[in-house]
């Protein structure tokens, strides 16, 4: 199964701040990390959001997401 990773840059993953649709797993930033760098460039790191299906284009600019990475799970 392939799932999707988006970055929480603005504010806590909490409802209202992140899609349902999709959504697999909430996850809290390591201790000691506020801020990450994805395609060179430095972000606030509120969490982490993981799908199991990528967001759209509109999903993702509508709660100020940033997508991280695809995870691909191997039986």
């Amino acid at each position: 199964m392939t799932k999707f990773q988006y970055l929480c840059h603005q504010r806590p993953p909490v409802p209202g701040a992140i899609p349902t649709n999709g959504l697999a797993e909430i996850k809290d930033p390591p201790d000691g990390i506020d801020s990450i760098q994805v395609d060179g460039q430095t972000y606030n790191c509120w969490g982490y959001v993981i799908y199991d299906r990528p967001l759209s284009d509109k999903e993702i600019s509508d709660y100020e997401l940033k997508f991280m990475c695809t995870i691909r799970a191997y039986p």
